[in-house]
């Protein structure tokens, strides 16, 4: 989260994909990953206190710095609320079936839904940048990042 420290609202509203018409952007801004890690923070947190919990929805946020960084303080308490949610589960419950039906354990649906989630979001967005070719001398010609 460190990461997102002097992102502006401007920053954080940019798509990196351009519109294609009649569609929206084909990617997301940082502040709808945002959004959507809280969103699925706040899914398991339900998931963990409650034994059920309802699907998060997209959505498009909008504002200005002040919006963006509440947004960016709600992932961080969603985050350290699920930290604590976690530290209240018992082993034996993390490799319980969590519904039977599903046949996955409790820490499955908490990777699937949790860390690796957010993993490939991450990886997602940034694959389905509007890339430019590499300058000169620039990074994509063997060079490593700085």
């Amino acid at each position: 989260m460190e990461n997102l420290n002097g992102v502006s609202a401007a920053h954080a509203q940019w798509k990196p994909a351009p519109a294609e018409k009649g569609r929206a952007s084909s990617g997301n801004s940082i502040w709808q990953i945002v959004e959507h890690f809280t969103a699925s923070k706040q899914w398991l947190i339900d998931l963990l206190e409650t034994g059920k919990a309802s699907l998060p929805k997209w959505n498009d946020p909008r504002g200005d710095d002040r919006a963006w960084q509440e947004s960016v303080a709600r992932l961080r308490d969603a985050h350290f609320r699920l930290l604590a949610a976690l530290e209240c589960i018992s082993d034996d419950d993390f490799l319980a079936l969590q519904p039977a039906e599903n046949n996955r354990t409790l820490l499955e649906v908490i990777l699937s839904a949790g860390s690796a989630h957010e993993a490939i979001t991450t990886v997602r967005s940034i694959t389905s940048r509007a890339c430019k070719p590499p300058r000169r001398g620039g990074r994509g010609n063997g060079q490593k990042y700085k």
